[in-house]
């Protein structure tokens, strides 16, 4: 089932971090699409949650390094 997981970035210091997650995340499999935000702070992934879990997608974002919490 495809299902799109919204999170919002804590400590996102320039537009970098948009590129960083992206290119990790494209690489992840069960993943369709990731699209980022540094002026919203906000990270959208597209995923199959058959082959991934919304947890999984969070902590691979925070081992690169960012805080984030599902957006409200």
């Amino acid at each position: 089932m495809v299902e799109t997981l919204r999170l919002t970035v804590r400590n996102a210091a320039c537009s970098g971090w948009e590129h960083v997650v992206k290119r990790d995340l494209r690489h992840v499999s069960g993943v369709e699409g990731v699209t980022a935000s540094y002026k919203a702070n906000l990270i959208g992934v597209t995923f199959d949650s058959s082959k991934i879990t919304p947890a999984a997608l969070q902590e691979r974002i925070e081992a690169l390094g960012y805080d984030v919490v599902p957006c409200g």
